[in-house]
Parts: C-alpha cells; sequence; structure tokens
C-alpha cells in the first residue's frame, strides 16, 4: 500500500504524541513571566502553579488542539475556496508543525503570571512574542485559576483547564487563519447587537448588572467587527465542537437565565453563549453557520491521555 510523506508525518507525530507527557518538560519550573523566582510570600501561588503542572493538563490541551487541526472534517469553508485544496492541506500541515513545535519547546513556552500583569478575569492568556518567524507564548494567570477553581474537584480542574489550554493553543490556529480570511460578516451574523439586550427574550434573562456587562463584551472583546472578537468567537465554535457539547450549550443559552448559564459553562462562554442570535436563527441554522467558520465533525478525537 503506498503512503504519502504528508500522511508518513502525520502518522509518526501521532505516534510521538501517544508517548508518556514526559515529552512536555515541565520539570523544576516554578518562575514568573519575566523569569524571577516566585517569592516566598506566594507560596499559595506556588501550590496553584504545581497543581497545574502536575496536571499534565497542558500537555494534554495543545494534543487536543493538534488533533482538532489534524481531523479530516477540519475543513473551514471559506478557507479552502481560497487556498483551494492542495493549498488547503499544507496549511493544515504548517498549522500541526506549528502545534507540535509549540508542545516540544515545552516550558520555554509556558509562564506563570498574576491577575495584576494580565488581562481582566483571563485564566491564560496567549502572547506573540516574535514576528518572524512568529512565536508564542501562554501565561497563566496563576491567582485567577486559583480563584475560580477553588471549589472544583481535581478531575474538575484539569477539565476546566485542558479546556483553557485548548483555547489559548487555537488561538495560534487564528494567528494564520487571518492571514488569508476574514470572518467578520459572519460572526457578526451569528451574534446579537447592543440593542437587542433590550429585547425581553434577552431582558428577562438577566439582571440589568449582567446586562450592562453584556454590552460591554459586545464593545470589547466579542465585537465581532474587531480582529479579536472573531478570533474570541472562532476559537469559542471550535472549543465546544471539540468537547461534543455545542449543540447542548446553545440549548441551554437559549432558554435559561444568565447566571445559570455562567454557573454551568463559566463566565466568558456563559457571554458568548448569551449573545447568540437566537431569534434570527433556529439551532440547527446557528450550528450550521458555525460549521462554515471552524468546521469540525462532531467525532472529533478528545485525546485522553
Amino acid at each position: 500500500m503506498k503512503i504519502t510523506k504528508r500522511k508518513l508525518v502525520s502518522l509518526i507525530e501521532r505516534l510521538l504524541f501517544e508517548e508518556p507527557d514526559d515529552d512536555l518538560d515541565m520539570s523544576g519550573y516554578h518562575k514568573d513571566v519575566e523569569g524571577k523566582e516566585i517569592k516566598k510570600e506566594f507560596n499559595s501561588l506556588q501550590k496553584t502553579i504545581d497543581k497545574i503542572i502536575n496536571s499534565k493538563a497542558i500537555a494534554e490541551g495543545i494534543k487536543k488542539a493538534y488533533f482538532y487541526v489534524n481531523s479530516d472534517q477540519y475543513y473551514p469553508d471559506k478557507l479552502v475556496k481560497k487556498l483551494g485544496k492542495e493549498e488547503f492541506l499544507n496549511f493544515k500541515e504548517r498549522l500541526k508543525e506549528v502545534f507540535y513545535k509549540f508542545y516540544k519547546e515545552g516550558k520555554d513556552r509556558i509562564k506563570f503570571i498574576e491577575s495584576a500583569d494580565g488581562p481582566e478575569n483571563a485564566k491564560a492568556v496567549l502572547v506573540q512574542t516574535k514576528e518572524n518567524p512568529p512565536e508564542f507564548e501562554m501565561r497563566f494567570v496563576v491567582d485567577t485559576i486559583q480563584e475560580t477553581t477553588r471549589n472544583m474537584s481535581d478531575n474538575e480542574f484539569k477539565e476546566s483547564l485542558i479546556n483553557t489550554v485548548f483555547h489559548e493553543t487555537m488561538h495560534i490556529e487564528n494567528h494564520y487563519f487571518n492571514q488569508y480570511v476574514n470572518l467578520s460578516s459572519e460572526a457578526s451574523d451569528i451574534m446579537i447587537d447592543i440593542k437587542d439586550l433590550d429585547d425581553s427574550f434577552y431582558s428577562n434573562r438577566c439582571t440589568n448588572l449582567e446586562k450592562s456587562g453584556l454590552r460591554n463584551v459586545l464593545e470589547g472583546y466579542l465585537n465581532p467587527k474587531s480582529e479579536i472578537g472573531v478570533d474570541e468567537i472562532r476559537v469559542r465554535i471550535s472549543q465546544f465542537k471539540a468537547n461534543n457539547n455545542l449543540r447542548q450549550a446553545m440549548q441551554d443559552a437559549s432558554t435559561k437565565d444568565f447566571k445559570q448559564i455562567k454557573n454551568k459553562y463559566g463566565s466568558a462562554d456563559a457571554q458568548w453563549l448569551f449573545l447568540l442570535d437566537y431569534k434570527k436563527y433556529d439551532l440547527d441554522e446557528l450550528e450550521g453557520k458555525m460549521n462554515a467558520m471552524a468546521k469540525v465533525s462532531q467525532g472529533v478525537q478528545t485525546f485522553k491521555a
């Protein structure tokens, strides 16, 4: 049986990814984003850093993103039409190489910071540190992780962190995707406008304070007319598709109060879910439009060590 070079490389990488997580060397890593030793008075933060590392969620989250783009059904329509099928397959291979390199570089690409040095309410952030060739760091906001996971079991903590790592890793995909395609119109089509928050369908399911926060989000990091907004929307589609729970999440978000959605899915994901335009489209139509933006089969592989 003839096997192409592309498939051979993919097979080898898959086999390497199935080796023990020792490949991601995080041993002895106890430094902040500036490379300084974590101060002794932050012992509680050091425990959280140790918990993050020992959970092996960083490795699993990056692997999960790799397998996501390695799926035969990862086939964003607009990008394929722009590049053509053969060049799109080359794009996928380059993207997989970037993910694999990010994984192999381990602790050189992972940093730990405090919330004073990071974005508000974020558990992690992906930062581009070099332009050509592009290089990235994933920075974990330790005190925010500590606070938001305080009541979680070890398994819940790990799953939450895997989702966070997957989310941030997929921003690397955004970087390369955006060089070819702009999906602002598609993102705007599935999101409500600010004025729609006054519609009883939405306003009856959130408090005035929550509505104010949702308005700020629509004007800020989930603004579908901005590049960062489109990136965040695409990454969230990918995240829920990879977890095979997009439909259930939309069902919840189209019927439940914002507080209930937040309790189940977390603040950031709840905001996006709540702000989808459930009045313009039914769930089948919404999911179809999302598939065109970040298309993956419902059976995408979720890596488990």
